[in-house]
């Protein structure tokens, strides 16, 4: 891994605290068919805020959609996970993919 620097450490830890059970809702997309539609929807609107150490977390308000990723970017076999803060937009983003409850 490369060298990180605090501010941009404390943001990984904040985004990552928040994907990891900090937001209440959360599922998980793990159709390989439906990565490039989940990821060409969060590259137009959403913000890369974490990339780092194989972990890219796109935010949008409350709402975050992160992976693991491949040397060329693309999401690990793992899935793409969606956390929300609020019920309301987990099922928004649950209607438009195909995720899975967590």
């Amino acid at each position: 891994t490369e060298p990180i620097g605090l501010m941009d450490f404390i943001l990984l830890t904040m985004y990552y605290n928040c994907a990891q059970g900090g937001f209440e809702f959360g599922g998980i997309a793990e159709n390989e068919e439906a990565y490039p539609a989940i990821l060409e929807y969060v590259q137009k609107e959403w913000n890369k805020v974490v990339q780092y150490n194989a972990l890219i977390i796109y935010a949008y308000q409350d709402n975050l959609i992160w992976y693991f990723y491949k040397a060329d970017n693309t999401p690990t076999d793992d899935g793409i996970f969606l956390s929300c803060r609020t019920e309301e937009k987990f099922d928004k983003f649950f209607n438009l993919f195909d995720f899975s409850e967590l």
